[in-house]
């Protein structure tokens, strides 16, 4: 798989993830893809990564809420595409658990988004020790938002366990950090992507 690395969802919408069965393939397609812009940003990075026969597409994800100065984990059986469109049409295919800063993110909390993802203990299990790798790093960066999207399981009944070690392909978005380093129009499409979660996850909030 070849993928564009920008700061912005709907990559494989937008023709920046592609498959290549071949090294001369995965050539020709990477020059595409980092001719594209995506929202508006130029690809000037890909990353390529083995494929792999999906069976299930999830959502996992965490952002820092302002107003309550929690971290918040949202998970969806629903992955694959833009959780706001989840959100927005099928609000009870999201679970959002805010993390108590005094104890952070506890195992057992996180077995229980796994159970809200999978029916299966072997994927539950796989699943929520991918949840704590992504809060860790989501904290360790000083973050503001962090997701995977897809969380994949394949046929045999993995849960994308490459996932868990390749950092590129966890969209991190900085704070501060990530302000200094990269252009306006980047920061403000972060901060756009961001207020747009907390939005969805405000007003399903107000309706449970």
């Amino acid at each position: 798989m070849v993928k564009a690395q920008v700061h912005a969802g709907g990559r494989g919408k937008a023709g920046g993830v592609k498959l290549a069965k071949t090294p001369e393939e995965a050539r020709d397609v990477a020059a595409k893809i980092l001719a594209l812009r995506i929202k508006d940003l130029p690809v000037q990075k890909v990353l390529v990564t083995p494929a792999a026969d999906i069976a299930s597409e999830a959502y996992v994800g965490v952002i820092v809420d302002r107003s309550s100065k929690r971290a918040v984990l949202m998970v969806s059986p629903a992955g694959g595409i833009d959780i706001e469109e989840v959100a927005a049409k099928t609000p009870e295919k999201i679970r959002r658990l805010p993390v108590d800063p005094r104890y952070g993110f506890q195992a057992f909390e996180a077995m229980q988004l796994g159970f809200f993802l999978y029916d299966d203990v072997k994927k539950a299990r796989a699943a929520a020790k991918i949840m704590q790798q992504l809060y860790s790093a989501f904290v360790s960066s000083g973050g503001s938002l962090a997701e995977i999207n897809p969380l994949v399981t394949t046929p045999t009944g993995e849960v994308a366990k490459w996932l868990s070690t390749t950092t590129s392909s966890i969209a991190i978005r900085k704070s501060k950090r990530y302000a200094m380093s990269r252009r306006k129009h980047q920061v403000r499409l972060t901060h756009e992507r961001r207020t747009s979660l907390l939005s969805s996850w405000m007003e399903m909030s107000a309706a449970s």
